[in-house]
């Protein structure tokens, strides 16, 4: 895992998911929520999973095809403003929804649930 310093310091963090790695709830590997919790930009294929858990556009940007992963990647490269504004949503969505405080609460909900 990259330090985040080292993740910080990237413009775009391009996440190609699909091979093997740690994964978290299903499909979705833990590098977007390593990447998110230090404020940067996650540019990734389309993951039926990833709307359940961040907002695409919003959260983080995606891609569906080659052609729009370069037409993706140039764009955010030359429009700073709208890149650093989709990291921090994506930083805020990560401290609003998946802290340890937040996640153990879902767990004691669910555990005394039933």
């Amino acid at each position: 895992m990259a330090s985040n310093n080292a993740e910080k310091a990237q413009r775009v963090i391009l996440l190609l998911s699909g091979g093997r790695g740690e994964r978290i709830g299903g499909d979705v590997p833990k590098q977007y929520f390593d990447i998110l919790s230090c404020g940067g930009f996650v540019l990734s294929n389309y993951q039926t999973e990833l709307p359940e858990l961040f907002t695409p556009g919003e959260d983080l940007a995606v891609y569906g095809s080659m052609e729009e992963l370069l037409f993706l990647a140039e764009y955010y490269l030359t429009h700073d403003e709208q890149r650093r504004e989709i990291a921090a949503c994506g930083y805020e969505t990560l401290k609003k929804n998946y802290t340890c405080e937040v996640q153990m609460g879902k767990m004691m909900l669910a555990a005394f649930e039933k």
